[in-house]
């Protein structure tokens, strides 16, 4: 490697380390404020007032069962 290769190399990664040293700042209150309310959360009792959607693989799941059911009857009447 030569010299002017290998200082083109260590400005990038000094840039490269600044940069990312800013991002972290960035988003260190963001990182700070998740944990607080993952911390106030565990302070909840379970299911309060914390609204969850259904799972949609299930909810599928369920409607292909009573799809399949429901088609069993026409397709036996049908032989």
């Amino acid at each position: 490697m030569h010299d002017q290769e290998a200082i083109q190399m260590m400005a990038r990664c000094s840039s490269e380390i600044k940069h990312l040293r800013a991002e972290i700042e960035r988003l260190a209150p963001k990182a700070k404020a998740y944990e607080d309310i993952s911390a106030l959360i565990r302070f909840l009792p379970h299911g309060a007032g914390i609204a969850s959607t259904e799972d949609l693989a299930w909810v599928l799941a369920k409607r292909i069962r009573e799809l399949t059911e429901a088609a069993k009857p026409s397709a036996e009447a049908a032989q």
